[in-house]
């Protein structure tokens, strides 16, 4: 797809957020915030973080213009090992989690985890980073810990028209071993309770 931005994340996250009326999005990571206004224009509320005030305020400057302000939920933030985990009072059922974080993946996996224990995430898209270091390899233990299953995202070189036709769908026929990951691969985590 051209003239969209990261076709292959975008498509399947509108898929996700339109097929079910319940849950918010968290985006960590959230850069300007493509996926929280996908989120806010679904009509879900939309909880970001990311560490660049730049970017916090440009996502809140787009909400506001767009009268979503009172769907966003914005911070800059750091995440690290200190970083606390968010609890389900905080934030409600989660419908998706799109994680962006350029090697601070256990980090922010370690934030979901109390979510995913308790499997009110429903889907977790996430960005695995090796070239960062073996933090990726934490999360994908955290997630699978939780009896989420990992499914790779496809991308360049697969069925075009396939995919558009039912993005969630060919995405969790496709396997997910850690293995095949040496570099850069996005992998979409479902809740064995999850409804497609």
């Amino acid at each position: 797809k051209q003239g969209v931005w990261e076709p292959w994340w975008t498509t399947l996250a509108v898929d996700i957020l339109a097929n079910d009326d319940h849950g918010v999005l968290i985006d960590v990571g959230g850069h300007v915030g493509w996926y929280s206004m996908l989120a806010m224009c679904a009509g879900r509320h939309a909880y970001a973080l990311d560490a660049d005030p730049e970017h916090v305020a440009v996502l809140r400057g787009n909400a506001t213009r767009e009268g979503w302000d009172r769907q966003l939920h914005a911070a800059v933030g750091w995440l690290d090992a200190d970083s606390r985990p968010l609890a389900f009072t905080e934030v409600g059922p989660v419908r998706l989690a799109k994680v962006d974080v350029e090697g601070a993946e256990a980090d922010a996996a370690a934030v979901l985890e109390p979510l995913l224990g308790l499997r009110v995430v429903d889907y977790a898209l996430m960005e695995l980073s090796p070239g960062f270091g073996d933090g990726w390899r934490r999360a994908v233990e955290v997630f699978t810990a939780a009896g989420y299953i990992g499914h790779l995202v496809p991308d360049k070189g697969a069925d075009v028209a396939e995919f558009e036709a039912d993005p969630l769908g060919v995405t969790l026929a496709c396997g997910f071993v850690p293995a095949w990951i040496t570099d850069q691969a996005t992998v979409l985590f479902a809740s064995p309770t999850a409804e497609p």
